[in-house]
């Protein structure tokens, strides 16, 4: 289930999000091409996404990945900084939000309107 943006008067992104559900991803770190693992999603939105990591460590500034929402078979490429993570208790990974750095055109304007349909739902 999807809450309208509006209702959350003291959210600090700059759009909604939608739940991770059925998104698959693959990251890693600069450096680590190799070797991208698969995480799942929490949730995205226009601007970042909310990945669940096993592990993070403080050099992991910029995070690439293949994004891959229900719908599309070709994925969309994005790099991103972490600008928070934290584990909750009882949990044995790591939420991680990231902030789109890169991304082109063309996949942020079906990202966006994936997200409006989804949260239309």
């Amino acid at each position: 289930m999807t809450i309208p943006f509006d209702q959350f008067p003291n959210e600090n992104r700059r759009s909604p999000r939608v739940d991770g559900k059925g998104i698959k991803v693959e990251y890693y770190s600069t450096g680590n091409e190799a070797s991208p693992t698969k995480a799942p999603v929490k949730n995205i939105c226009f601007h970042g996404i909310c990945i669940c990591m096993p592990s993070i460590s403080e050099g992991w500034k910029m995070i690439h990945m293949n994004i891959v929402p229900p719908g599309r078979t070709t994925p969309i490429s994005a790099t991103g900084s972490v600008v928070w993570y934290n584990m909750l208790e009882g949990d044995d990974y790591y939420n991680v939000g990231i902030e789109f750095q890169t991304i082109s055109e063309e996949d942020q304007k079906w990202l966006e309107d994936y997200v409006k349909a989804i949260s239309e739902k």
